[in-house]
C-alpha cells in the first residue's frame, strides 16, 4: 500500500503532505543537475521557473525509485503508457530522446536500466517539448475551382484529419511538397512534388489518402535525417 500511494504521489495524483519526508539538503541534487544539463544540451536552456519545476518533480521521480527499486517497470501501468506506440509513431522525436538518456545514463550510470526514470524522463521531455517539435514539416497547396470560403472549409478539414502531423498550407505552388486539387488537368510543377485529385466534398477516404502521401514523406525525411 505504500509503495502503491507512493507512486501516486510521484505521479502528482494526490499529495500526502509530511508522510513523505523532503530533506532541506536534496540527495538528488546531483543527479538533478545532471540531468538538466543533458536537457539543455539536447533540446534548449530552460528558465529558472522551468528548472524549479523539473527540480521538484526529479526529486519526487528519483526519491520514489530510490525507496522501491522495483525490478518492474510500474509507469506504463499507472500511466497507460504505450512506448512501443509512441516509437513508432514519433521516431525521431524517440531518436532525441534516445541521444538524451544516453548522455545521462553515461554521467549518471546507476539508472541505465532504470526504466521507471527513463519513462518518467520521457514524460518531462514530452511536457517540456511536444511530440510534433521533430516531425519533418510538409507544405501542402490547395487549389480548387470553388469559393474562397469552401477553400477554407477544405483546409479546416485537412488540417483536423491531420492533426497529429506538421502541416503547413503553401500559397505558391513552387514551393509545396503535395498538390491537393479539385482540377483534373493541374500537373505538378516539379518532379519532387505529389498531386492528390479530390472530391469537392473532400470525403474521408480523400482525406486518408493526404494523410498517407504525408506519412511517407515523414518516413523519407526520417530516413534522410537518420
Amino acid at each position: 500500500m505504500e509503495i502503491f500511494l507512493l507512486c501516486l504521489y510521484t505521479l502528482d495524483y494526490i499529495s500526502l503532505g509530511k508522510a513523505v519526508e523532503i530533506k532541506k539538503v536534496n540527495p538528488f541534487s546531483k543527479e538533478i543537475e545532471q540531468w538538466i544539463t543533458c536537457f539543455e544540451r539536447h533540446y534548449f536552456f530552460m528558465t529558472k521557473e522551468q528548472k524549479r519545476f523539473i527540480e521538484k518533480k526529479l526529486a519526487k521521480q528519483l526519491q520514489c525509485d530510490s525507496m522501491t527499486k522495483l525490478e518492474t517497470d510500474m509507469m506504463p501501468f499507472l500511466e497507460n503508457l504505450d512506448i512501443a506506440y509512441l516509437e513508432k509513431r514519433y521516431p525521431i522525436y524517440f531518436s532525441h530522446f534516445e541521444k538524451f538518456w544516453q548522455n545521462f545514463s553515461k554521467v549518471e550510470p546507476v539508472y541505465a536500466n532504470r526504466p521507471s526514470i527513463k519513462h518518467a524522463s520521457l514524460l518531462n521531455c514530452i511536457y517540456f517539448v511536444p511530440l510534433l517539435t521533430f516531425m519533418p514539416e510538409v507544405s501542402i497547396f490547395l487549389c480548387t475551382n470553388t469559393s474562397k470560403a469552401h477553400r477554407h472549409l477544405l483546409k479546416e478539414k485537412i488540417d483536423v484529419h491531420l492533426k497529429d502531423r506538421n502541416i503547413k498550407f503553401e500559397e505558391n505552388i513552387h514551393f509545396a511538397d503535395i498538390i491537393v486539387t479539385t482540377i483534373n488537368s493541374l500537373e505538378a510543377v516539379s518532379d519532387q512534388q505529389t498531386v492528390i485529385q479530390v472530391r469537392p466534398s473532400l470525403p474521408k477516404n480523400d482525406l486518408n489518402r493526404i494523410k498517407a502521401t504525408v506519412k511517407k514523406r515523414n518516413k523519407r525525411s526520417a530516413k534522410n535525417i537518420s
